[in-house]
């Protein structure tokens, strides 16, 4: 996930050219470049932990249902064991 607000120069300048070194201006001195850089590393960061998130969860579900299918493999078995001798 990446925030673009530092490639795109907004449509207004298209039309009115003149107004470009003043948008230029306000932008480096609102440091847009650098903030935008800050939110996209924070955003990979958030990313990575999001992905590592959906990977522990998928993890422990397959953990915890091949622990319930072997359980009811052998619960089954057991069951059917113990009809057979009754």
């Amino acid at each position: 996930m990446r925030l673009e607000l530092t490639s795109d120069t907004p449509e207004l300048f298209w039309s009115e050219a003149s107004l470009y070194p003043l948008y230029e201006a306000i932008r480096e001195y609102l440091e847009i470049g650098p903030r935008a850089q800050v939110l996209n590393d924070r955003l990979s960061v958030a990313g990575d932990l999001v992905s590592f998130d959906y990977f522990v969860i998928d993890v422990e579900l397959t953990s915890s249902w091949k622990s319930y299918m072997n359980t009811s493999k052998n619960g089954a078995r057991t069951e059917s064991h113990g009809s057979s001798s009754g």
